[in-house]
């Protein structure tokens, strides 16, 4: 019961709020366009609609943010920052450089599929031959940042794979590879014995601690000797001819002088020479094993993978044996194996390698 005065009434009234929420929703997307800041983000609203996550709209917020920072946020600090520099430092340094840190972070599927794509892209244009390997080292090494892969690929191993093309990686996965075999020897009748005892350096000897893995006691191979072989040269790289084994002799016999100290020598110019990386594998001494044309065939199937071309002798206990630079560990194991030669000298770390198996010899 309501008590009103005398010529007073009371009505009743029904407030209708059906569109308050339309309203509300237009003043937000108002507030959200003026401000360039999505709905999801200025409000903390979950995104509307079946399926929605507001991913496209916080990257055209981002992609808006970016654009102010380009336009108006660089040019205000590449005017400031020499200022600040001069007056820190005294001179503005020339790799000063304003990189903004990104504002979409990747997922990490996402960062998978983007270093994938790259590395292919790296590794394709390594196979074509449009870079060497250590200009494909330098470029997955800059993608560190970006992927968090390849961060730890050394300046060194980048360094001493300066020069090595795709052909000369894969050159040597089979020992035969880039070799092309001929019939040269086939009519040649046997040769009696390929053992020349200790330091010999015949294809059968054992390995001997040295300066370069050379020849050791033991080791024989008797009978005719394996097919020639007539490498592939590499663009520049010398080949031997019928003249090399008597070069090659004359050489070793004016290093096996008192005047030449234990080392390893150019055989064309008899300099000493050193490697900071790579692995000498040993050839031979110069014997009568060998016709002048078996010894051309064999000193060239070995400048074939050499990483310089240069025939060089390593002198150990007074006796010098021919033997090549090789960068890649697997090639020169390789053809090590082959002739069944059982050290090479491993340059980097000044230890011989057994191909064998069994490791570093100290």
């Amino acid at each position: 019961m309501q008590l009103v005065n005398r010529g007073d009434e009371i009505r009743n009234f029904q407030y209708n709020f059906a569109g308050l929420k339309d309203i509300y929703d237009s003043m937000c997307l108002d507030l959200s366009g003026a401000t360039h800041i999505p709905v999801t983000k200025l409000f903390g609203r979950s995104p509307a609609g079946m399926n929605a996550t507001g991913e496209s709209d916080l990257k055209n917020y981002y992609d808006y943010v970016d654009g102010l920072r380009e336009s108006k946020l660089r040019p205000v600090l590449e005017r400031l920052l020499p200022v600040l520099l001069m007056s820190a430092w005294g001179e503005v340094p020339a790799d000063v450089d304003i990189q903004f840190p990104p504002l979409w972070t990747p997922t990490a599927r996402e960062v998978a599929d983007i270093a994938k794509a790259k590395t292919e892209t790296v590794i394709n244009a390594f196979q074509a031959g449009l870079m060497d390997r250590s200009e494909a080292m330098q470029e997955l090494k800059k993608l560190s940042d970006e992927t968090g892969l390849f961060e730890s690929i050394a300046e060194e191993s980048i360094a001493a794979a300066a020069g090595q093309t795709h052909q000369d990686v894969t050159a040597l996965k089979d020992p035969l590879a880039g070799i092309e075999e001929t019939s040269a020897f086939d009519a040649l009748p046997p040769v009696m014995s390929l053992d020349g005892g200790k330091g010999s350096g015949n294809f059968g000897h054992a390995g001997r601690p040295g300066k370069v893995g050379g020849s050791a006691q033991g080791g024989s191979s008797t009978g005719a000797p394996e097919k020639a072989f007539t490498s592939k040269s590499k663009e520049g790289k010398i080949k031997a001819d019928r003249n090399t084994q008597k070069q090659h002799a004359d050489a070793i016999s004016k290093l096996s002088g008192t005047e030449y100290e234990d080392g390893t020598y150019n055989l064309d110019t008899l300099e000493p020479v050193d490697y900071s990386s790579g692995y000498q594998v040993t050839f031979s001494q110069i014997g009568d094993n060998y016709s002048a044309s078996q010894y051309a065939d064999r000193v060239n199937e070995f400048l074939a993978v050499s990483s310089d071309g240069i025939s060089s002798a390593g002198k150990f206990g007074g006796t010098p044996e021919v033997s090549f630079h090789v960068s890649s560990k697997a090639a020169a194991v390789a053809l090590a194996k082959k002739y069944n030669q059982q050290s090479i000298w491993d340059w980097k770390s000044g230890e011989i390698f057994d191909t064998g198996g069994t490791g570093r010899v100290k």
